[in-house]
């Protein structure tokens, strides 16, 4: 599994959480805010955030004593593209993420990449579905499961959360580290998203390295 996020991580969690939030310039939320939740955050020394930006496009260059990190932003709201490079690895949130090459956990066709990471511990990916598709993509996974060399762990539940039921399988290696899950969720980018109804089908992939 992937470890305990360092920095960058943060970094580029507290962006996305910052853009989606902005009222006004997303490079004036960012200037004034991120170093502020990095230091809170516990980040090591002294950090030094420098945006910045051309119309919704936005650099950021992160200089702390955890480590340097690059950001490219496009976008805003919920369109925005987070892209990320750090000694650690690559990130992508957003519009536009690809598949990280070094995934060997094989995924359904037919989905969209929302989150992409490539570390040197590990690979993380979100890739979401139609909603109708949560039965034909667990049965995927028991058959890869199954048939994949490696002993798992299932796991499954289901769970009123808002006034919605909420359906989650895991696999979990026994051997190592890594799982996949299959879970409700929503898609906000849908044209019939409300952003308060689960409308799609998560599958998110944590392998270890």
């Amino acid at each position: 599994m992937i470890r305990k996020p360092t920095t960058p991580l943060i970094i580029a969690m507290f962006v996305f959480a910052l853009l989606l939030s902005a009222c006004s310039s997303a490079s004036d939320v960012v200037s004034e805010n991120l170093a502020e939740e990095l230091i809170e955050a516990g980040a090591d020394g002294n950090v030094d955030v420098d945006v910045s930006a051309d119309g919704e496009d936005m650099t950021i260059n992160v200089d702390s004593e955890d480590g340097n990190v690059s950001i490219d932003v496009s976008g805003d709201g919920d369109e925005a593209t987070i892209e990320m490079e750090s000694e650690d690895g690559t990130m992508t949130i957003g519009v536009g993420a690809e598949m990280p090459e070094s995934l060997t956990v094989p995924v359904p066709d037919g989905g969209e990449v929302t989150t992409s990471v490539e570390m040197e511990d590990g690979v993380m990916v979100v890739v979401t579905y139609d909603q109708g598709r949560y039965d034909e993509i667990v049965s995927f996974y028991d058959e890869w499961t199954a048939g994949s060399g490696e002993e798992y762990e299932k796991q499954s539940m289901s769970f009123e959360t808002d006034g919605q039921a909420q359906r989650s399988t895991m696999w979990v290696g026994t051997s190592s580290d890594s799982f996949v899950s299959v879970a409700d969720c929503f898609d906000v980018q849908a044209e019939e998203s409300s952003g308060e109804e689960f409308n799609a089908v998560c599958v998110n992939i944590n392998q270890a390295g």
